[in-house]
């Protein structure tokens, strides 16, 4: 009878743990699930934290400035288009003369552009192949990189009058007239290249106009800034 007696009370004991450990079981479950979710939502935060960072720091106009560069365009007398750029792979004279074989007004937007980007990562002078990418894209009728190529070809400019830098004024001198950036749009008006640019007049007024989107208000800001920055 004790033996039935204790028998029928683990039963009962087995009945009332089961459920209980089911609960110890789903609330440790739920603490792991709780934890690895934290975890996972902090490395999510980490990640958008340092991709803020990085975003913050890059701008569309990062660019070096020139080196002091004293080659003169006959250095490459006698050399065809790619023996230029085989024997001088830091001389921007050298791509930019491979690049358009006809000349810069010949018809730039025909010009090698792979061969000029290439230019701009290995040349000790930036400044002079930007400018021929800006007038590209302006050929083209992408106003929004003829005008970040042109601010970066200013910003590394030494000498903002070189041919290809100073016909890039000509485009961006009206886009900050038109975003109401007064005394830059002033001052460029001083520099304006004499020589005609890439494109005529109505061309120009299009392309112009092109930049007043709020996307483009944003990067003509900062180009304000960064150019004032530079002293100009």
């Amino acid at each position: 009878m004790l033996f039935f007696s204790l028998w029928v009370a683990f039963i009962c004991l087995s009945i009332i743990a089961i459920p209980i450990a089911a609960t110890l079981d789903k609330r440790k479950l739920r603490a792991q699930f709780a934890a690895s979710e934290a975890e996972a939502m902090g490395d999510v935060d980490e990640s958008l934290e340092a991709g803020a960072e990085k975003e913050a720091v890059t701008s569309l106009f990062d660019i070096e400035r020139d080196g002091s560069e004293t080659r003169e365009a006959d250095t490459l007398d006698g050399l065809g288009g790619e023996d230029m750029v085989s024997q001088f792979p830091d001389f921007d004279i050298a791509y930019l003369t491979a690049a358009c074989p006809g000349g810069a007004a010949a018809d730039i937007g025909t010009a090698n552009l792979t061969l000029l980007k290439t230019g701009v990562r290995s040349c000790v002078r930036k400044s002079w192949l930007l400018g021929r990418i800006s007038s590209y894209w302006l050929v083209k009728g992408d106003a929004d990189k003829a005008f970040q190529f042109g601010i970066q070809s200013l910003l590394a400019a030494s000498d903002v009058n070189a041919p290809d830098v100073a016909v890039t004024i000509n485009f961006l001198q009206p886009v900050f007239a038109a975003a109401k950036q007064k005394d830059l749009a002033t001052k460029l008006g001083t520099m304006l290249a004499e020589a005609d640019g890439p494109v005529d007049a109505k061309q120009m007024k299009k392309m112009v106009k092109k930049m007043g989107n709020r996307k483009s208000k944003a990067a003509i800001s900062e180009a304000a800034a960064l150019l004032f920055s530079k002293g100009l």
